[in-house]
């Protein structure tokens, strides 16, 4: 049988994960002292012999993907729109205690969702298990990075795990799934 591993982290620090800001799908750069941080993550990983990486299409993935391909000496990253962040809309921007209320009513209603520009919680968790599994049916028996957002794993951690409570996620943190049959299962992550 053809097993895929799959190592998940999150972006490398950005200015707005300082300020704890939503992102979303807001274009924001890592700042430049992740970029060390960055460098010794990558060395913490060098031994599970990576094939190729992935990112979303914004920035802070694309830079921390980049950081660890040339550490690392990797010929292959792609860049791929279906593991970009959830879009917060009109919440971008802002802080999380600001909105906490406030968006949580919204992501009971797939309505209110779609007219503020959110992406229902439902619809971004499909997007990143059918982006996982394209992805593991190209990379049989390989191991494979993934450089996405916080909101990724949150939501791909609950598609596990329904009861698992969220959880921040931190930057740089290292998740390992195998995909195989057809199935996600979570090997090792930083709360376990």
């Amino acid at each position: 049988m053809a097993k895929t591993r799959i190592l998940i982290t999150r972006h490398a620090k950005t200015a707005w994960n300082k300020e704890r800001r939503i992102q979303g799908r807001t274009d924001i750069p890592i700042l430049p002292e992740s970029k060390e941080e960055t460098k010794i993550f990558a060395q913490s990983i060098k031994h599970h012999n990576i094939k190729t990486i992935y990112t979303s299409t914004l920035t802070r993935t694309i830079q921390t993907g980049k950081i660890i391909q040339e550490t690392l000496d990797i010929e292959n990253l792609v860049s791929i729109d279906d593991l970009k962040e959830r879009s917060y809309g009109k919440f971008e921007g802002k802080l999380w205690e600001e909105i906490t209320d406030k968006f949580n009513k919204i992501e009971m209603d797939k309505e209110k969702a779609r007219k503020t520009g959110v992406e229902h919680g439902e619809e971004f968790q499909k997007r990143i298990i059918n982006a996982l599994t394209k992805i593991s049916n190209n990379h049989p028996n390989e191991t494979i990075l993934v450089v996405c957002h916080g909101g990724n794993i949150r939501s791909l951690l609950k598609f596990l795990d329904k009861d698992k409570p969220k959880t921040h996620i931190p930057n740089n943190s290292l998740f390992i799934l195998e995909f195989e049959n057809g199935k996600l299962t979570l090997i090792d992550s930083p709360n376990t």
